[in-house]
């Protein structure tokens, strides 16, 4: 998939509209300004539209800011979650994704990518006993 920069998506319209809008005619143009860009004409012909159809609608060929699935795990959700953690250390993420009404996952990535906490068990061992320390050592070695 080519991906056309800034200048050269706000180069295209301009050559469709110099050229009496002959898409033929502009991607010689762009060829002959970006002669270091390897674009087959499907490609340029694809884009050109995508162009003009987001000029048509929007009014420019920029990206649309605001586009997609909102973010969840914004500042505000980060200190919610941050607050119940300093008041409630031991919580788990069970718990905590029920009182702050996020997902599951998402919990999970505050406290490890936002937050720096990891989630660690308590292992039960059993008593280390003064025969063991024989064994322990030939293992070791």
């Amino acid at each position: 998939i080519m991906v056309f920069t800034d200048h050269q998506k706000r180069s295209m319209p301009e050559m469709y509209f110099r050229n009496g809008q002959k898409i033929n005619d502009a991607f010689e143009d762009f060829h002959e300004e970006f002669p270091n860009v390897a674009v087959y004409y499907d490609m340029f012909n694809r884009a050109l539209r995508h162009l003009m159809d987001l000029y048509r609608v929007t009014g420019s060929v920029a990206r649309q800011a605001g586009i997609g699935r909102p973010r969840v795990r914004n500042g505000a959700t980060v200190e919610a979650v941050r607050a119940v953690i300093e008041d409630q250390p031991c919580t788990s993420i069970r718990h905590l994704h029920q009182q702050v009404n996020l997902s599951y996952s998402t919990c999970q990535h505050i406290l490890k990518e936002n937050l720096h906490l990891h989630p660690y068990r308590l292992q039960a061992l059993h008593e280390i006993l003064p025969n063991d320390l024989p064994q322990r050592q030939a293992f070791c070695q």
